[in-house]
Protein backbone atom coordinates (compact mmCIF):
# COMPACT_ATOMS: atom_id res chain seq x y z
CA UNK A 1 0.00 0.00 0.00
CA UNK A 2 2.76 2.30 0.97
CA UNK A 3 4.23 2.02 -2.60
CA UNK A 4 1.31 2.54 -4.46
CA UNK A 5 0.67 6.00 -2.38
CA UNK A 6 3.86 7.56 -3.59
CA UNK A 7 2.98 7.51 -7.02
CA UNK A 8 -0.28 8.98 -5.80
CA UNK A 9 1.29 11.37 -4.49
CA UNK A 10 3.41 12.53 -7.12
CA UNK A 11 0.82 12.57 -9.76
CA UNK A 12 -1.62 14.99 -7.42
CA UNK A 13 1.59 17.18 -6.76
CA UNK A 14 2.23 17.19 -10.38
CA UNK A 15 -1.53 17.82 -12.14
CA UNK A 16 -0.78 20.70 -8.91
CA UNK A 17 2.16 22.12 -10.37
CA UNK A 18 0.66 21.64 -13.95
CA UNK A 19 -2.43 23.99 -12.79
CA UNK A 20 -0.80 26.39 -11.07
CA UNK A 21 1.53 26.69 -14.20
CA UNK A 22 -1.72 27.46 -16.22
CA UNK A 23 -3.22 29.43 -14.21
CA UNK A 24 -0.24 31.56 -14.00
CA UNK A 25 1.21 31.25 -17.08
CA UNK A 26 -1.31 30.78 -20.12
CA UNK A 27 -4.49 32.14 -18.34
CA UNK A 28 -3.96 34.16 -15.78
CA UNK A 29 -7.04 36.05 -14.51
CA UNK A 30 -7.56 39.79 -15.43
CA UNK A 31 -6.86 41.07 -12.06
CA UNK A 32 -8.92 44.35 -12.61
CA UNK A 33 -11.93 42.83 -13.42
CA UNK A 34 -11.50 40.51 -10.70
CA UNK A 35 -11.47 43.52 -8.04
CA UNK A 36 -14.35 45.21 -10.00
CA UNK A 37 -16.35 42.31 -9.65
CA UNK A 38 -15.57 42.20 -6.21
CA UNK A 39 -16.08 45.63 -5.57
CA UNK A 40 -19.48 46.18 -7.19
CA UNK A 41 -21.64 44.51 -4.22
CA UNK A 42 -20.45 46.43 -2.08
CA UNK A 43 -19.67 50.14 -3.76
CA UNK A 44 -23.13 50.37 -5.46
CA UNK A 45 -25.75 49.44 -2.61
CA UNK A 46 -23.91 51.57 -0.42
CA UNK A 47 -23.87 54.41 -2.91
CA UNK A 48 -27.55 53.75 -3.50
CA UNK A 49 -27.88 53.73 0.76
CA UNK A 50 -26.41 56.85 0.53
CA UNK A 51 -29.10 58.05 -1.58
CA UNK A 52 -32.31 56.90 -0.04
CA UNK A 53 -30.46 58.42 3.02
CA UNK A 54 -30.62 61.75 1.75
CA UNK A 55 -34.35 61.79 0.50
CA UNK A 56 -35.32 60.33 3.95
CA UNK A 57 -33.69 63.49 5.83
CA UNK A 58 -35.15 65.89 3.47
CA UNK A 59 -38.45 64.19 3.88
CA UNK A 60 -37.76 63.85 7.79
CA UNK A 61 -39.05 60.30 7.34
CA UNK A 62 -37.08 58.12 10.34
CA UNK A 63 -38.58 54.67 8.75
CA UNK A 64 -36.92 55.06 5.84
CA UNK A 65 -33.34 57.00 7.44
CA UNK A 66 -33.48 53.43 9.48
CA UNK A 67 -33.62 51.84 6.78
CA UNK A 68 -30.77 53.27 4.58
CA UNK A 69 -28.34 52.74 7.78
CA UNK A 70 -29.41 49.10 7.78
CA UNK A 71 -28.70 48.67 4.45
CA UNK A 72 -25.00 50.45 5.08
CA UNK A 73 -24.24 48.30 8.15
CA UNK A 74 -25.63 44.99 5.89
CA UNK A 75 -22.01 45.57 3.92
CA UNK A 76 -19.91 44.77 6.71
CA UNK A 77 -19.59 41.19 6.07
CA UNK A 78 -18.89 41.55 2.21
CA UNK A 79 -15.38 43.93 2.62
CA UNK A 80 -13.96 40.26 3.59
CA UNK A 81 -14.17 38.98 0.36
CA UNK A 82 -13.64 42.17 -1.45
CA UNK A 83 -10.41 42.18 1.12
CA UNK A 84 -9.22 38.26 -0.06
CA UNK A 85 -10.01 39.30 -3.68
CA UNK A 86 -7.97 42.28 -3.81
CA UNK A 87 -4.89 40.29 -2.14
CA UNK A 88 -5.44 37.17 -4.55
CA UNK A 89 -5.32 40.31 -7.67
CA UNK A 90 -2.08 41.60 -6.43
CA UNK A 91 -0.86 38.03 -6.04
CA UNK A 92 -1.47 37.57 -9.57
CA UNK A 93 0.14 40.34 -10.91
CA UNK A 94 3.20 39.94 -8.92
CA UNK A 95 3.50 35.99 -9.90
CA UNK A 96 2.13 35.76 -13.21
CA UNK A 97 4.05 37.33 -15.99
CA UNK A 98 1.33 37.99 -18.51
CA UNK A 99 -0.26 40.37 -15.89
CA UNK A 100 3.35 42.12 -14.74
CA UNK A 101 2.24 45.43 -17.04
CA UNK A 102 -0.77 45.80 -14.96
CA UNK A 103 0.86 45.83 -11.71
CA UNK A 104 0.73 50.04 -11.86
CA UNK A 105 -3.03 50.23 -12.84
CA UNK A 106 -4.10 47.47 -10.33
CA UNK A 107 -2.01 48.84 -7.42
CA UNK A 108 -4.05 52.26 -8.11
CA UNK A 109 -7.28 50.95 -8.58
CA UNK A 110 -6.49 48.74 -5.37
CA UNK A 111 -5.88 51.67 -3.40
CA UNK A 112 -8.92 53.62 -4.74
CA UNK A 113 -11.57 51.14 -3.79
CA UNK A 114 -9.79 50.62 -0.42
CA UNK A 115 -10.64 53.98 0.02
CA UNK A 116 -13.99 54.30 -1.36
CA UNK A 117 -14.81 51.62 1.23
CA UNK A 118 -13.45 53.45 3.97
CA UNK A 119 -15.69 56.61 2.40
CA UNK A 120 -19.05 54.49 3.00
CA UNK A 121 -17.57 53.22 6.44
CA UNK A 122 -18.23 56.95 7.36
CA UNK A 123 -20.99 57.52 5.86
CA UNK A 124 -22.68 54.71 8.12
CA UNK A 125 -21.46 56.50 10.88
CA UNK A 126 -23.18 59.64 8.86
CA UNK A 127 -26.53 57.10 8.70
CA UNK A 128 -26.17 56.87 12.34
CA UNK A 129 -25.97 60.22 13.68
CA UNK A 130 -28.86 61.51 11.54
CA UNK A 131 -31.48 58.94 12.55
CA UNK A 132 -30.40 59.78 15.69
CA UNK A 133 -31.30 63.50 15.05
CA UNK A 134 -33.95 62.47 13.52
CA UNK A 135 -35.65 60.78 16.74
CA UNK A 136 -34.55 64.04 18.70
CA UNK A 137 -36.51 66.07 16.39
CA UNK A 138 -33.15 68.10 15.78
CA UNK A 139 -32.92 71.00 13.25
CA UNK A 140 -31.62 70.01 9.51
CA UNK A 141 -30.87 72.45 7.05
CA UNK A 142 -31.70 71.82 4.00
CA UNK A 143 -27.82 71.81 2.15
CA UNK A 144 -27.62 69.03 4.55
CA UNK A 145 -29.11 66.19 2.27
CA UNK A 146 -27.99 67.98 -0.66
CA UNK A 147 -24.34 67.71 0.33
CA UNK A 148 -25.41 63.84 0.90
CA UNK A 149 -26.96 63.62 -3.03
CA UNK A 150 -23.84 65.21 -3.90
CA UNK A 151 -21.35 63.28 -2.34
CA UNK A 152 -23.02 59.82 -3.61
CA UNK A 153 -23.00 60.94 -6.84
CA UNK A 154 -19.09 61.89 -7.07
CA UNK A 155 -18.54 58.82 -4.96
CA UNK A 156 -20.49 56.60 -8.52
CA UNK A 157 -18.76 58.97 -10.66
CA UNK A 158 -15.46 58.91 -9.27
CA UNK A 159 -15.66 54.55 -9.45
CA UNK A 160 -16.50 55.02 -13.53
CA UNK A 161 -13.52 57.33 -13.49
CA UNK A 162 -11.11 55.40 -12.21
CA UNK A 163 -11.97 52.17 -13.84
CA UNK A 164 -11.56 54.24 -17.08
CA UNK A 165 -8.18 55.26 -15.76
CA UNK A 166 -9.38 58.89 -16.24
CA UNK A 167 -8.11 61.60 -14.47
CA UNK A 168 -10.90 62.69 -11.70
CA UNK A 169 -10.83 66.48 -11.52
CA UNK A 170 -14.21 67.12 -11.63
CA UNK A 171 -15.00 64.75 -8.90
CA UNK A 172 -12.87 66.52 -6.95
CA UNK A 173 -14.56 69.68 -7.40
CA UNK A 174 -17.62 68.43 -6.98
CA UNK A 175 -16.77 66.49 -3.57
CA UNK A 176 -15.25 69.77 -2.19
CA UNK A 177 -18.42 71.29 -3.62
CA UNK A 178 -20.45 68.69 -1.07
CA UNK A 179 -18.08 69.37 1.72
CA UNK A 180 -19.12 73.64 1.38
CA UNK A 181 -22.68 72.46 1.07
CA UNK A 182 -22.04 70.43 4.52
CA UNK A 183 -20.32 73.55 6.20
CA UNK A 184 -23.15 75.59 5.05
CA UNK A 185 -25.54 73.57 6.94
CA UNK A 186 -23.86 73.86 9.83
CA UNK A 187 -23.07 77.41 10.02
CA UNK A 188 -20.15 79.09 10.28
CA UNK A 189 -17.79 78.54 12.98
CA UNK A 190 -17.52 81.96 14.33
CA UNK A 191 -21.24 81.54 15.57
CA UNK A 192 -20.08 78.58 17.70
CA UNK A 193 -19.81 80.60 20.76
CA UNK A 194 -23.69 80.83 20.50
CA UNK A 195 -25.31 77.50 20.51
CA UNK A 196 -28.72 79.19 19.35
CA UNK A 197 -27.54 80.43 15.82
CA UNK A 198 -26.35 76.76 15.24
CA UNK A 199 -28.40 75.64 12.40
CA UNK A 200 -27.85 71.87 13.62
CA UNK A 201 -28.00 69.60 16.72
CA UNK A 202 -25.59 68.00 18.53
CA UNK A 203 -26.12 64.59 16.20
CA UNK A 204 -26.23 66.93 12.96
CA UNK A 205 -23.00 68.28 13.96
CA UNK A 206 -21.27 65.00 14.74
CA UNK A 207 -22.93 63.91 11.24
CA UNK A 208 -21.13 66.92 9.45
CA UNK A 209 -17.50 65.86 10.97
CA UNK A 210 -18.17 62.30 9.88
CA UNK A 211 -19.17 63.43 6.20
CA UNK A 212 -15.97 65.20 5.73
CA UNK A 213 -13.98 61.94 6.69
CA UNK A 214 -15.95 60.36 4.12
CA UNK A 215 -15.12 62.80 1.71
CA UNK A 216 -11.45 62.92 2.51
CA UNK A 217 -11.52 59.05 1.81
CA UNK A 218 -12.85 59.92 -1.80
CA UNK A 219 -10.52 62.43 -2.37
CA UNK A 220 -7.88 60.32 -1.60
CA UNK A 221 -9.10 57.57 -3.99
CA UNK A 222 -9.24 59.75 -6.68
CA UNK A 223 -5.48 59.97 -6.34
CA UNK A 224 -4.49 62.55 -3.61
CA UNK A 225 -2.52 61.85 -0.74
CA UNK A 226 -3.33 62.41 2.42
CA UNK A 227 -2.12 65.75 3.34
CA UNK A 228 -3.25 67.15 -0.11
CA UNK A 229 -7.08 65.49 0.95
CA UNK A 230 -6.96 66.81 3.76
CA UNK A 231 -5.85 70.65 3.33
CA UNK A 232 -8.61 70.82 0.33
CA UNK A 233 -10.85 69.64 2.66
CA UNK A 234 -10.10 72.11 4.90
CA UNK A 235 -9.85 74.85 2.88
CA UNK A 236 -13.58 74.21 1.38
CA UNK A 237 -14.73 74.34 5.11
CA UNK A 238 -13.45 77.62 5.14
CA UNK A 239 -14.91 78.46 2.14
CA UNK A 240 -11.71 79.00 0.27
CA UNK A 241 -11.88 77.94 -3.41
CA UNK A 242 -9.71 75.80 -4.41
CA UNK A 243 -6.54 76.22 -7.27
Amino acid sequence: MRELSIPRFVDAAVGGLIGLAVGLLLVPIHPQRTVQRLAEPVLDPGMAALRDLAGAVRARDLDEAQGSLRRLRNLDSRPNALDEGLAAAQEVVRLAPLRWRDRTSLAFYTQAVRHLERSLHSSRSVARRLTTALKDDEPISEELPAAIDLLADRAQALRCTIRADDEPHRSRGQILRAVELAGRAQGRSSDFDRPHTHRLGYSGLIAVGEFRTAAHELLIASGLDTEEAAELVRRAVDGDEPD
